[in-house]
């Protein structure tokens, strides 16, 4: 699992690399040795707390799915971008990223919704889809 900024990305490179998958989302939670950034490149309104979806690598074959519930007063607030990293950190991750948040932080196990998204979610055309 890699991530690139705008400028560092090529796509002749990524497809020498033989990409099997590619998704546009961010910012990178965690350095290449698996610690906390102490800057995130995002705006001041992304490292705000939200509902959050983050994506995180452990090892191959082994990935952390995380959804944060928030806006719902005295059910959740949600996290800024630094607990976030510290949550995907804690749970062993050596790579961790921000997906989308607030009404589209959402997940979904064996057909059923398993959080409570902010403001009841809302319809998105994008997903990461597991099945075994």
């Amino acid at each position: 699992m890699r991530t690139y900024s705008p400028e560092e990305f090529d796509i002749e490179e990524v497809l020498k690399n033989d990409a099997w998958h590619a998704w546009t989302f961010g910012p990178s939670l965690l350095d290449d040795k698996g610690n906390i950034l102490k800057n995130f490149n995002c705006s001041s309104y992304i490292k705000q707390t939200h509902p959050r979806a983050a994506i995180g690598y452990v090892r191959p074959g082994h990935y952390v799915l995380l959804v944060v519930d928030g806006r719902e007063e005295g059910y959740s607030k949600g996290v800024d971008i630094g607990e976030l990293a510290q949550i995907m950190a804690d749970e062993g991750c050596l790579a961790a990223y921000n997906l989308d948040g607030g009404k589209t932080a959402c997940m979904v196990y064996d057909g059923k919704l398993v959080n409570r998204p902010a403001g009841g979610g809302r319809e998105i055309g994008d997903i990461i889809y597991i099945a075994g």
